[in-house]
C-alpha cells in the first residue's frame, strides 16, 4: 500500500531527476517541508489518494477524480448498455394504437410519492413550532427509507432557513445539520459551504464548519468544483480547499499544478500553492523563510 507519506518522496525524487524549474521550486519547497515534518507523523500513514505519474491529462475532470468519466472501453459499454436496457422498458409497441394512429411516446406523467401519513408538517412546524418532532420524524425517515419525500425536503429546507436566522425553534441547529449530513444533499451542501464561505451567519459559522467537515462533505463539493471551466470558481474551491480538505489533497492540488496549462505564473497557480501550504500546516514563518 502506498502511503501519503511514500506519495511526498516519490514526488520529490521524480523532481531531483530533472532540472527543477523556477516555477516548481515552491512545490519542491513545500514536498522538503511535508518529508520533514510528518516523518513519524501517523497522518501521513494514511492511503495516498492518487498515484504520482509522468502522464499529464489535458482535462480537469480527471485530475479532480470524475468518477462517471468514460475512460476505458468496458466504461463505454457499460453505459451503451444502461441506455438501452432503459429504451427496451419503454416498450413502445404495446402503445402502439389501432392501424392509422401514432404511437404514444410521450413518457408518463411522474407517480406521486408516498404520502407521509403523518400531518402536514409544514402548517404544524409554522403554527404549533413542533420542528423538533419533525426532525425526529426525519431521522426515522432516513432510518427506513434512506431518504426524505419532497414534501418534506421542503419543509426541512424552510426550517434549516429559520434555524439560520435565528429563530427560537425548538429544533437544534445541530440537529438539523445531523440529518443533512445522512441526506448528503449536495444543494444543499453548497448552500451551506457559500454561507460559511461568505461569513453570511457569523453566530453559527462553527456549527456549519463543523457539518462541512463531517464525513468530508464540504472537501468533497469542492473537489468537484476544481473541475469547472470558469476559472473564478475552480480557484475559489482551491482556496476553500486549503480550509476544509486533508494531506490526501496535496496530491490532487500538485497533480493540477502540473498540467500544461497550469505553467506559467498567475493568480490561479499562486492560490493552488497557497492551499497547499495551508494544508501542509506551514506556518506565515516558514511559507516566508522556506
Amino acid at each position: 500500500m502506498r502511503t501519503i507519506y511514500d506519495d511526498w518522496r516519490i514526488r520529490r525524487a521524480q523532481m531531483d531527476g530533472v532540472e527543477l524549474l523556477p516555477r516548481c521550486s515552491d512545490q519542491a519547497r513545500i514536498l522538503d517541508f511535508l518529508i520533514s515534518r510528518y516523518a513519524d507523523d501517523p497522518a501521513a500513514q494514511a492511503p495516498a489518494r492518487s498515484q504520482s505519474s509522468t502522464v499529464f491529462f489535458n482535462t480537469r475532470a480527471i485530475a479532480a477524480g470524475d468518477r462517471d468519466a468514460t475512460r476505458v472501453a468496458a466504461d463505454a459499454h457499460r453505459r451503451a448498455r444502461t441506455i438501452l436496457t432503459r429504451m427496451a422498458d419503454l416498450n413502445l409497441q404495446a402503445d402502439v394504437g389501432a392501424p392509422g394512429r401514432r404511437a404514444k411516446v410521450e413518457p408518463e406523467a411522474p407517480q406521486k410519492p408516498r404520502v407521509s401519513k403523518l400531518r402536514c408538517w409544514s402548517k404544524w412546524s409554522r403554527e404549533c413550532d413542533q420542528t423538533d418532532q419533525f426532525v425526529a420524524h426525519c431521522k426515522a425517515e432516513l432510518a427506513r427509507f434512506q431518504k426524505l419525500l419532497e414534501a418534506d425536503w421542503a419543509v426541512l429546507k424552510d426550517v434549516l432557513d429559520c434555524a439560520l436566522w435565528g429563530w427560537p425553534l425548538k429544533a437544534q441547529l445541530s440537529d438539523i445539520l445531523d440529518v443533512l449530513v445522512h441526506c448528503a444533499e449536495p444543494d444543499i451542501t453548497r448552500l451551506l459551504l457559500n454561507h460559511w464561505a461568505s461569513g453570511d451567519y457569523p453566530a453559527v459559522q462553527p456549527q456549519l464548519e463543523t457539518y462541512l467537515r463531517t464525513n468530508d462533505v464540504g472537501a468533497e463539493v469542492l473537489r468537484g468544483d476544481l473541475a469547472k471551466t470558469c476559472a473564478f470558481e475552480r480557484t475559489r474551491a482551491a482556496r476553500l480547499l486549503g480550509k476544509l480538505g486533508s494531506l490526501q489533497d496535496i496530491a490532487l492540488l500538485q497533480d493540477l499544478l502540473a498540467q500544461p496549462n497550469m505553467q506559467a505564473f498567475s493568480l490561479e497557480r499562486s492560490v493552488y500553492v497557497s492551499a497547499i501550504e495551508e494544508l501542509a500546516g506551514m506556518t506565515v514563518r516558514e511559507r516566508m523563510t522556506g
